[in-house]
């Protein structure tokens, strides 16, 4: 479960836009974040929040919504 967060925070941490990653090739690199992938993401940022005792994951979270 930590290795899976650790690349979601990634992927979102690289778009610099506070959404994540559509996705990522070794071809093409990381893709522009998309509101759909981001909004299937941040019930699990919340959820591990529970699981996890924080971690940042809430503050992700928030950055996904714009709060």
């Amino acid at each position: 479960m930590s290795a899976a967060m650790r690349w979601l925070c990634l992927a979102q941490d690289i778009t610099n836009c506070g959404g994540v990653s559509a996705g990522f090739s070794f071809r093409n690199g990381w893709e522009a974040a998309y509101p759909e992938t981001t909004g299937y993401i941040v019930e699990t940022f919340y959820h591990n929040v529970a699981f996890s005792g924080g971690g940042g994951y809430r503050t992700m979270a928030r950055k996904m919504v714009g709060l």
